[in-house]
């Protein structure tokens, strides 16, 4: 059966990576057949005709456009699309509208529209409350338990909403690490990495203000940002302010954060906002202990003295003290990494996350609207 897969971005984050293992491993279950369909030029076409998946050129514009409405229209008829499902959302009233039209003019094949969900910002907007997310929609997935509460609070009925945390695949085995990631040198330099886009809502202003504290007691400790975006101009200058300079270094993006990850020794993630983040899951697999900040789906992930540390978001100091209390413990590190590893081994791979998916595509092409406790179960 047929599934098509919108998707808006033209970059490759982790919402792009998780569409990629989705229609990976439903190729490779022979129930459903993934077709993606994203703008032309971006990485997640790329990659997934590299992959030998079936991708389209969709040219989304926004919220809503004719051309991309008619492509969409096009694609799900020619191929006998049973499901649409909207990764972004700007790729959801395109969706809908598109499921409509087939339904009312189309071949009879009544494509259903599934919401993939990954954030945790408010639904605010009168469009999205009342109609957006209201039109037609047949199930949400939530990767969290804070973006179904948002879902909830936008008035989405429960029995549409599925809850299927994202998944990470098993990590390979550890590769020499790259000099920059290895700077500064030092056989005693005790190194935090965050991954994560350099945007506001990511909380790195409070993560070098933290490690301003971590360094001023433990002058052997520095950060690693791995990530661009917006904000690196206004970052690079506040760890110069910081006198953070030699002790900060910038990586900018990078595709082989698999490999550099198990030459860290802790992973911090002070963000503000999250609906679950897989960089934190990549960073559990690789048995790194995690200091996260208590908010949105970050405490799904992370079990608070377990397999990490959770501090309030936006407080420095709390930060700089749960990263002192792990880079001063190589045991507590230690035991906390292994936790963290068995965790996301047993309730975030990919593996999981595709079962769950299909499950939530099972009970809506059966007409079942209470399957959001099987996908739960499953995922």
């Amino acid at each position: 059966m047929a599934v098509l897969q919108l998707d808006t971005e033209r970059g490759f984050r982790g919402g792009e990576r998780q569409i990629l293992l989705l229609a990976q491993g439903l190729a490779a279950g022979g129930v459903y057949h993934p077709v993606i369909g994203a703008p032309a030029r971006s990485e997640l076409l790329r990659r997934a005709q590299e992959a030998g998946l079936e991708a389209v050129s969709i040219p989304f514009r926004g919220s809503f456009g004719i051309a991309s409405l008619r492509a969409i229209i096009r694609v799900a008829a020619d191929r006998g699309v049973k499901i649409i499902h909207a990764h972004t959302a700007h790729a959801v009233l395109p969706a809908t509208v598109a499921a409509w039209w087939l339904r009312r003019w189309g071949s009879r094949q009544l494509p259903r529209v599934v919401i993939h969900r990954r954030v945790d910002f408010p639904i605010r907007a009168w469009l999205s409350r009342r109609l957006k997310y209201r039109l037609g929609i047949a199930a949400f997935i939530a990767i969290s338990s804070a973006v179904k509460r948002v879902l909830l609070e936008a008035g989405v009925p429960e029995a549409r909403v599925h809850l299927v945390p994202s998944g990470v695949p098993p990590l390979a085995p550890p590769a020499a690490a790259a000099e920059d990631a290895r700077a500064p040198q030092g056989d005693g330099c005790l190194r935090v990495v965050c991954v994560a886009h350099l945007a506001p809502h990511k909380g790195h202003e409070i993560l070098l203000r933290a490690m301003s504290r971590v360094i001023a007691a433990l002058p052997e400790a520095s950060l690693t940002l791995v990530g661009h975006g917006e904000l690196e101009g206004e970052l690079r200058a506040l760890a110069a302010a910081l006198h953070l300079d030699d002790r900060c270094i910038f990586l900018g993006f990078r595709n082989d954060v698999a490999a550099l990850l198990p030459h860290f020794d802790v992973f911090a993630m002070p963000s503000l906002l999250e609906g679950l983040n897989t960089s934190v899951l990549d960073a559990m697999s690789a048995g790194l202990a995690v200091v996260a900040s208590r908010t949105g789906g970050l405490p799904d992930a992370v079990a608070d003295g377990e397999t990490g540390l959770l501090v309030p978001p936006g407080d420095a100091a709390a930060l700089a003290d749960a990263l002192l209390t792990l880079l001063r413990s190589s045991d507590l590190r230690r035991r906390l990494g292994e936790a963290g590893r068995f965790r996301a081994t047993q309730q975030f791979s990919d593996s999981a996350m595709v079962r769950g998916v299909s499950a939530v595509y099972g009970a809506v092409l059966a007409g079942v609207e209470d399957g959001g406790r099987a996908a739960e179960a499953l995922g």
